[in-house]
């Protein structure tokens, strides 16, 4: 069986590397890599040269194309039976390739898998965190608590795309969750095109959710997703979505449906390019399916998006901003909507900070974006993304909860390796503390009222040489 890695790139060398890197090292051989290089100027031929590896092909556009079309690019030239997408600053965990064909063999080759994944952003990325965060996407809805595969049902992929069409999302759309079976991505082109408009990862996901037969949903982080000081990413956490969209060169596409001039307003390109997205999938799928688009939500998140921007104490949104918004609304929408934000912000700051935080939580509950119940940070600093790579492939890359949970159930009868299973806690990290956890959890009399001391003594000893807390 021969897996393709589309590995897309423009201008990132110094992190396209960590991610080839990363496919080198896996445990299984018969691979490719795909990279389809964006007009760089950036020397990448020449390094992809100098690792002398058939494997790794090397395709290059004539000219700065839409993150779609070289996208397309490199979709068109894989030859393995499955695909992955890689952004040129992400990485796969350790034993990727051996862990998907157990799977793929388990549960009859599905056309598609789900997998988890870790979310990296670098140092620098984020202000508030400038050490940098990962975390996991466990609790994303599409996962359903579960700590084992499961097959998605119909009406379970109908409810995650109904959240993409009212823009609150149930899972993740990054490419890099999924596994393709080559053949399903062939029959899923129009016109010979796989990936539509400015955010074609959106626009993938939803169609392969709902047309794709045997999807197989798996809990396991078996990815690393990159946000670098030059990603997408970046750009959107700190305000300049005017950049993101440069970088994707996708701003001709921003105006690519007649039908939407109407519903379309200014100032966020990213949820614009969602709504063409969602679109998008809607026309393509109109003979099979009755997708409605909440353009109603659309504009009222354009509005507070306006609002809240000039009011913010970057003040990304200028006065010009906000008479142009003003200008585009209905009578309704200037009376229902805009004026009781631009209300509430204004008296935001004379708030005390208990009617604030009152005030935080209602809005975050109108206006979030996505439906994930918490985020699951795992409290450990990275200097770079192959870190974790080296990290997991030790055991290292569990949180303190996850390993009291498991000491517990210890104690309370149950087998380690039983625990590990259901855990999804790697076999690596199973053989570097089975004769520990197992001479020292059963010495743990469960009637002492000092278990809980003892527990959490253990759990420091395997903290301070494993988990960093």
């Amino acid at each position: 069986m021969k897996f393709s890695v589309l590995l897309p790139t423009r201008n990132r060398l110094k992190y396209l590397k960590y991610a080839v890197d990363s496919v080198l090292a896996q445990d299984y051989e018969n691979w490719e890599i795909i990279i389809s290089d964006n007009d760089s100027q950036e020397d990448i031929h020449s390094y992809i040269q100098s690792l002398n590896d058939p494997r790794i092909k090397y395709f290059r556009t004539k000219t700065f194309v839409s993150v779609t079309e070289n996208w397309n690019n490199s979709i068109n030239h894989c030859t393995g039976d499955y695909v992955i997408m890689l952004g040129d600053d992400d990485i796969l965990l350790n034993k990727y390739f051996s862990t998907m064909i157990q799977l793929l063999q388990q549960y009859n080759y599905p056309n598609l898998i789900y997998a988890n994944a870790y979310i990296y952003t670098y140092p620098g990325v984020i202000p508030q965190k400038p050490a940098g965060t990962l975390h996991s996407c466990i609790n994303y809805p599409v996962f359903q608590d579960s700590k084992k595969p499961f097959w998605l049902t119909k009406e379970l992929a109908m409810r995650l795309v109904q959240g993409h069409l009212n823009f609150n999302a149930h899972f993740g759309t990054n490419m890099q969750y999924i596994l393709m079976k080559k053949s399903v991505i062939e029959k899923t082109k129009i016109d010979n095109q796989f990936f539509y408009s400015p955010y074609p990862d959106v626009y993938v996901m939803n169609v392969m959710m709902l047309e794709t037969e045997k999807v197989l949903i798996c809990p396991k982080e078996m990815v690393v997703i990159g946000v670098t000081p030059k990603s997408t990413g970046n750009f959107l956490v700190n305000n300049n979505e005017k950049g993101g969209m440069d970088f994707l060169n996708t701003s001709k596409e921003l105006t690519s449906l007649e039908s939407l001039s109407s519903i379309i307003l200014p100032s966020s390109p990213s949820l614009t390019s969602w709504l063409i997205a969602m679109e998008t999938v809607k026309i393509h799928l109109k003979d099979k399916h009755n997708l409605k688009v909440n353009y109603f939500r659309y504009r009222y998140l354009q509005i507070e998006s306006v609002v809240k921007g000039f009011f913010s104490q970057t003040r990304n949104k200028s006065k010009a901003d906000v008479i142009e918004l003003f200008r585009l609304l209905s009578l309704g929408e200037k009376s229902a909507f805009f004026a009781p934000l631009f209300i509430m912000h204004f008296m935001k700051r004379f708030f005390p900070t208990s009617i604030k935080r009152l005030v935080g939580n209602l809005y975050d509950k109108l206006f979030n974006l996505s439906n994930i119940k918490s985020i699951l940070f795992i409290k450990e600093k990275f200097s770079n993304i192959y870190e974790l790579f080296e990290q997991e492939e030790n055991g290292k890359l569990f949180s303190k909860e996850q390993i009291k949970a498991m000491l517990e159930a210890n104690l309370a009868g149950r087998s380690i390796e039983e625990i590990c299973k259901s855990n999804g806690i790697s076999q690596a990290f199973l053989e570097k503390w089975k004769n520990q956890l197992q001479s020292s959890a059963p010495s743990l009399d469960k009637r002492d009222d000092s278990l809980q001391n003892k527990v959490d003594a253990l759990l420091n000893s395997i903290q301070n040489s494993s988990v960093k807390n």
